[in-house]
């Protein structure tokens, strides 16, 4: 017998359906894991390059991960204009420990292809590492991509 989706709405329970949506996620979660472990700046580029291919404005995301470095969950924090997106530090910290984050990566696009820190990169990569102190939440890196090039206030002992 063929059912509907209205039908099937009606004969799956709310409980059930919040079990299965459950499941997934922890799936989902789980898949990413085993994808991703992050050991370098090298291995955050190659994961994070295809969310910033070919942006004509800044966006902000953040990975954040377990301890054992595992990708838990990449999220779009802010998207902005050609030269600036604001981020929220509160809204990072929310998310990290909605996600059972240990530590997190921070990162953003210059579109202009420059890809040296502003004053404003440094000083935001400054307060979250001081907030994350405060959580317990590890700030491992802060990667700038810039069409191809890159910068990682780890790999420049920044961090």
């Amino acid at each position: 017998m063929n059912y509907t989706d209205e039908q099937l709405q009606k004969l799956i329970s709310p409980k059930l359906r919040e079990a299965a949506i459950q499941y997934a996620r922890r799936e989902q979660i789980k898949q990413t894991e085993d994808k991703h472990k992050i050991t370098s700046s090298r291995d955050i580029i190659e994961l994070l390059k295809p969310y910033y291919y070919n942006l004509e404005t800044e966006h902000f995301y953040c990975v954040f991960l377990n301890r054992a470095n595992k990708v838990l969950a990449i999220e779009l924090i802010s998207q902005g204009g050609m030269t600036a997106t604001v981020v929220d530090q509160r809204v990072i910290f929310r998310k990290a420990l909605l996600n059972k984050a240990t530590c997190i990566i921070l990162s953003h696009n210059h579109p202009s292809g420059n890809n040296q820190p502003s004053e404003q990169d440094i000083q935001l990569t400054k307060n979250m590492k001081n907030s994350g102190n405060i959580l317990e939440i590890q700030i491992l890196d802060h990667v700038i991509i810039a069409g191809n090039l890159h910068y990682s206030f780890a790999d420049q002992g920044i961090i």
